[in-house]
């Protein structure tokens, strides 16, 4: 990995700062109980490691992203989009900000539990007191105008079910996104804080959803995607109308209402989860019978194809939400459909490199680009499947090295000192809103945030989006991708690792503290992994794609080990504390050409990560990786990080 730089070059341009409140802002439960910050225990201690993909690094460097683009001027309320390519760039107020900012507390806990910092410990504070404060009588989340006219968009939002602001109601709940995420958000803080507020708040949620979705038999369904205090509930006649995106939208509560019932053992969630899939896979079948995305109706997608599409991310949302509901209810017929549309998800995108299209479609008519949300949904579903017994560890150590880490911004002077191509993006009116942006130090805010619109060689990818080559470039980070790109650096990260009764499975031949062994890997500089021990235990390590059985040699202290295989893993045998297991194997070079989105690429790949690609990109090219072609490790000297808490549940 290269060194991580936050240089700024200084601009003579008058600095915008962050906005305040227009007015006093408001709660729906201004009165919150007291309660301890969060306190992170485990042990940190040095190590000089190979500089390679790193996913605790990763979360460290996510973890600024998430606590840096806020406002401590609003509650640190997040800033939903990012203009890198405006000049100078700028941070933006939007009706996304409290929409997604339950997505950054779900992973804010679960960055620190992988990294160990404590960078900006005062922001996650914030963010506790202000779930609370949303929190209203019902148990559920209102997010609130009072204060924050952008909350809400001028009219009804098919993009994500919001009432228009004109329709008066000062307090709304999006029944999806933040809200559904806010259940694993408070199951992380009961189960740090038993004694604290947060196990009656997320009991409370809990309650509040029961009283908003309709049973129909086998089948249930939100009675619309919001409300608000004292709003009656009817059950409707044709839910959600002709917006059938907006169905996939409880792809969110059942996932999680599976996570609440994970965490909290209060099996009626998910036997309601499991009836709101019901309801989308099979009466709806938003994922259709052979696995296709069905279209999403008005609002979805651009263009020719605008209602004429299938919107990725919330559909491989369903995917992961079926896999849940399959796990905890033992329901093959969810797992099946589950599976149909994940592969069918992959026949759309580009499974070497893990790039998804942000829609799917029959008609091309232009690039459409990967949003990290569904590229992260995908690794996500692939990692739940490989714990369910369905191997897709290739698909996952592929699409993390590749479009994942690419899609992460970790490097920023490029952005201020001159050489961005600015040529395309002038701001139009209207654009930047006073009182609603800042300019302040935005470069070195958004390091180790996730790109909303990147290409397959670009960090800011919109040539020809939506077909034409005429989309003017401005916004480059949606923050729903900063967190989406967080939960996948954690799914990987925890799973890779199994240890059970003695037995330690390694999956991935990625960097990886833990309390049973530290991994150190030199791929893909070499084709070798250092297992360091730490209690007695039985190795087993699974050797990548590329790699033959016959071609693989462990040693253990320097003396040769034989081996035997079980299918893609090398069965090290037991090993004592204190040893050191060195696995080698080739690792070559190969020329892959494809075709993404209507362009042609050349890919370098060595090993699964790709080193090179032509032509490159036009404004942040990625894959700028040519330290890993000689074949020498370059090293880098890290604080390890291991937990004493984990959160198998999530």
């Amino acid at each position: 990995m290269l060194a991580f730089s936050t240089a700024i070059v200084a601009r003579e341009e008058p600095v915008v700062p962050d906005p305040h409140s227009q007015g006093e802002i408001g709660y729906i439960n201004p009165d919150i109980p007291v309660f301890d910050p969060p306190e992170y225990p485990g042990d940190h201690y040095e190590a000089v490691v190979p500089a390679t993909f790193d996913l605790a690094e990763r979360a460290r460097l996510a973890l600024h992203g998430i606590t840096s683009m806020t406002n401590p001027n609003l509650d640190y309320e997040i800033y939903f989009v990012a203009s890198h390519m405006a000049d100078p760039p700028a941070l933006l107020l939007s009706n996304g900000d409290l929409a997604c900012q339950g997505k950054f507390m779900e992973v804010l806990p679960l960055m620190r539990v992988m990294s160990g910092s404590d960078e900006n410990m005062h922001v996650e504070k914030a963010w506790m007191e202000v779930l609370l404060r949303l929190q209203g009588p019902d148990g559920l989340i209102y997010a609130s105008t009072i204060g924050r006219p952008w909350i809400l968009p001028p009219n009804f939002d098919p993009a994500s079910g919001y009432p228009g602001r004109n329709d008066g109601y000062p307090y709304v709940c999006l029944l999806g996104y933040s809200t559904a995420r806010s259940l694993a958000a408070l199951s992380i803080y009961a189960q740090k804080d038993p004694e604290g507020p947060w196990t009656e708040a997320v009991n409370r949620l809990w309650s509040g959803y029961q009283k908003v979705i309709i049973r129909d038999d086998e089948d249930a369904y939100v009675y619309n995607t919001w409300t608000a205090p004292g709003k009656e509930v009817i059950k409707p006649e044709k839910p959600f109308g002709e917006h059938i995106y907006l169905v996939g939208s409880q792809g969110w509560i059942a996932k999680y209402l599976a996570v609440y019932d994970r965490a909290r053992q209060v099996p009626e969630a998910s036997e309601l989860a499991e009836k709101m899939m019901n309801y989308n896979m099979f009466t709806v079948e938003y994922n259709e019978p052979d696995g296709k995305f069905k279209w999403g109706g008005p609002g979805v997608g651009a263009g020719e194809i605008q209602g004429q599409c299938a919107h990725f991310h919330t559909h491989a949302m369903n995917i992961i939400a079926g896999l849940y509901v399959a796990r905890q209810r033992n329901n093959e017929k969810h797992l099946e459909r589950a599976i149909r549309a994940f592969e069918y998800g992959i026949s759309k995108g580009d499974p070497m490199v893990g790039y998804f299209p942000m829609v799917t479609y029959d008609k091309y008519v232009g690039a459409q680009t990967a949003e990290t949300c569904q590229v992260a949904d995908m690794i996500v579903a692939a990692v739940v499947l490989s714990t369910m017994g369905y191997d897709q560890w290739d698909h996952v150590d592929r699409w993390t090295r590749n479009q994942l880490a690419e899609n992460q911004l970790t490097q920023v002077e490029w952005i201020t000192d001159g050489r961005l191509d600015r040529s395309r993006s002038e701001i139009p009116a209207g654009y930047l809103k006073e009182g609603e942006y800042t300019t302040e130090n935005v470069a070195e805010r958004t390091l180790g945030g996730f790109a909303g619109w990147p290409a397959a060689n670009d960090w800011i990818g919109a040539e020809d989006w939506w077909g034409g080559n005429k989309h003017q470039i401005l916004s480059t980070i949606m923050n729903c991708c900063t967190g989406g790109g967080a939960r996948a650096l954690f799914a990987v990260w925890r799973d890779m690792i199994e240890y059970d009764e003695g037995r330690l499975k390694i999956h991935l031949l990625m960097n990886r503290a833990s309390k049973w062994a530290d991994v150190d890997s030199h791929v893909p500089y070499t084709g070798r992994v250092d297992i360091r021990i730490k209690r007695k235990l039985n190795l087993e390590i699974r050797i990548p794609e590329w790699v033959q059985p016959d071609d693989v040699t462990i040693t253990v202290n320097g003396k040769p080990r034989e081996l035997e295989f079980d299918g893609r893993y090398a069965k090290v045998g037991r090993v004592r504390k204190g040893r050191v297991v060195v696995m080698t194997f080739p690792i070559h070079e190969r020329t892959e050409k494809r075709t993404i989105e209507g362009f042609d690429y050349t890919f370098i790949v060595r090993g699964n990560d790709v080193v090179h690609v032509d032509p490159p990109g036009r404004y942040a090219p990625m894959y700028q990786r040519a330290h890993y072609r000689n074949g020498q490790t370059l090293w880098q000297k890290v604080t390890r990080f291991v937990s004493d808490e984990s959160f198998g549940w999530w």
